[in-house]
């Protein structure tokens, strides 16, 4: 056995995670209890299926193509972040819920322009 003592840390107020206060004006609580959603029921939620159509269109594949390269991979995103915002971003349209999934989209799209 080994008697050795984890060394304890005393944090101050600077030492503090800070967490969003209501009045940065996000909905979004890290903490509170979500649904884990599916990729499908987070697109409609956020209604980012045009957006998904157009990055069809810009990328120029079938839509078979599209279905098998690029969906899973949006999905997969989509449902790695759930209804995360950027963090940082304040209250405008990517800090709220659902906005790390809006800025993929979002950067996608203009990166094929």
């Amino acid at each position: 056995m080994d008697n050795r003592r984890e060394p304890v840390l005393h944090a101050d107020n600077e030492d503090r995670l800070r967490m969003p206060t209501a009045s940065t004006g996000a909905a979004w609580m890290p903490g509170a209890e979500q649904p884990v959603l599916d990729a499908q029921a987070l697109i409609d939620r956020l209604e980012l299926g045009n957006a998904i159509g157009v990055l069809r269109i810009k990328l120029a594949f079938p839509a078979e193509v599209f279905a098998l390269a690029a969906r899973p991979l949006i999905e997969g995103y989509a449902e790695f972040v759930q209804m995360l915002p950027v963090q940082g971003m304040g209250p405008g349209r990517f800090g709220r819920p659902g906005g790390q999934l809006q800025r993929g989209l979002t950067t996608a799209l203009r990166a094929l322009e």
